[in-house]
């Protein structure tokens, strides 16, 4: 097994000696030390001075920890290559340390198809924002030159905005997951009041709600209601929920967007008769 696992395996004694290392570790050490194609002790003894790799080893033989698990990227040949090492502290049956155990699993193809992931998602989600955030505006616009006296005019420009607007928060919540996904999504928790939120999410709905003859509210029970979240992430999670209450609720019915102060903090809901 030892021999045939396509991870690299490495032994140590509990001095810190090498004991045994199957051919990925070997080559996976003359891979980042440089050192020869047959090198592989100078490799490993050159590996040591590498700070990532020692940061991961060292507290593990040092007995500060029994294991470890890291993750970095090493330069090979001019190729960034990822390794996830995990360090593990070997014991007998009566819990004698006798050495320690390395696992070295490559996860470069990962890495390179997370990015090739995220490259596509960002160039998809730039050539639709720009067209959607022009046809909000250019919707704005023909909103203003309405004549008052036109109101089904005025109903079908505002509806149209509404969509488009919409549709830019889809392309938003793609970005989003494409770097959840990538462990690149940024949070940016600042205070807002959360009346002001609820009412512009039911005020961005009200003409999907009014094409199925919903009744569409928001409710907070206390107007100076605080809380601490990133705001663009909070609207577009209580605009998600809401419009799914509004797409699964039949004709005629009741969505209602609340939110109360609980012992915990803010309870933000959204309820429906469907």
């Amino acid at each position: 097994l030892l021999y045939s696992i396509l991870d690299g395996i490495v032994m140590m004694n509990d001095k810190g000696d090498l004991l045994f290392a199957n051919e990925p570790a070997k080559q996976w050490a003359v891979d980042v030390a440089g050192r020869g194609k047959d090198a592989f002790e100078k490799s490993w003894q050159s590996l040591q001075e590498y700070p990532p790799w020692m940061d991961a080893l060292g507290p593990v033989l040092s007995g500060e920890k029994e294991g470890s698990s890291s993750e970095f990227e090493f330069p090979v040949k001019g190729r960034s290559k990822w390794a996830r090492v995990l360090v593990q502290q070997v014991h007998t049956e009566k819990g004698r340390t006798i050495g320690t155990m390395v696992v070295i699993h490559d996860v470069t193809q990962d890495k390179e198809v997370d990015k090739m992931k995220e490259d596509f998602f960002n160039g998809i989600t730039h050539d639709l924002r720009t067209p959607l955030a022009a046809t909000i505006g250019y919707l704005g616009l023909g909103e203003m030159e309405v004549p008052e006296s036109n109101a089904e005019l005025t109903t079908l420009v505002r509806s149209a905005k509404q969509s488009a607007k919409r549709a830019l928060g889809l392309v938003e919540t793609i970005l989003s997951l494409a770097r959840l996904q990538a462990g690149k999504l940024a949070i940016n928790p600042v205070p807002i009041q959360v009346q002001p939120m609820l009412h512009k999410i039911a005020g961005d709905l009200r003409f999907q709600a009014m094409a199925k003859k919903i009744t569409l509210t928001d409710d907070c029970d206390d107007p100076l209601l605080w809380v601490q979240v990133d705001p663009g992430l909070m609207e577009r999670v209580v605009e998600n929920l809401t419009g799914n209450a509004i797409k699964y609720t039949m004709e005629k019915g009741w969505v209602k967007i609340y939110a109360r102060a609980v012992p915990e903090g803010v309870e933000i809901g959204v309820q429906d008769n469907g």
